[in-house]
């Protein structure tokens, strides 16, 4: 709908569906909102902003919210049970050199993309559900009934 009028219509609206692959997209906006809040600088190590152990060592204190977000960061560890290594896309395809320094190489990692959700519910200090829920969605008129 726009302005009241239906666009286009499609699916049964009251029906759950699955959307995979959309975490990245939350998180930019999630990390747009940080960015107009004045919470997050795009070239600033992301250490200087949030205090978590993934980003306290040598490789991890120079990786910024740039390389966070667009998934060039070459951050290797395990985060809630799940190594870096787990998500081997990036190895498969040659995008990346393991290690290697931040913003060298570029990968899809599913370890790192739930990384920078942690950075982000650190650094805006509520829920990234409820971020979305009160900037994005509720002003734009979605249902309450996503998840």
């Amino acid at each position: 709908m726009r302005r009241g009028e239906v666009l286009a219509r499609w699916g049964d609206p009251d029906r759950v569906e699955m959307a995979f692959s959309a975490t990245k997209s939350v998180l930019a906006l999630v990390a747009g909102i940080a960015f107009d809040d004045g919470l997050l600088r795009l070239d600033e190590p992301v250490c200087e902003s949030v205090e978590l152990p993934q980003f306290a060592d040598e490789h991890g204190r120079r990786i910024t919210w740039r390389q966070l977000l667009d998934q060039t960061s070459q951050w290797e560890g395990e985060l809630w049970g799940k190594p870096t290594g787990v998500d081997a896309q990036s190895v498969r395809e040659g995008t990346e050199s393991a290690g290697g320094p931040p913003g060298e190489g570029w990968a899809y990692n599913d370890v790192r993309v739930n990384l920078t959700a942690l950075a982000l519910t650190v650094l805006v200090r509520r829920p990234l559900p409820e971020v979305l829920r009160t900037r994005v969605m509720e002003p734009i008129g979605a249902s309450g009934s996503w998840s």
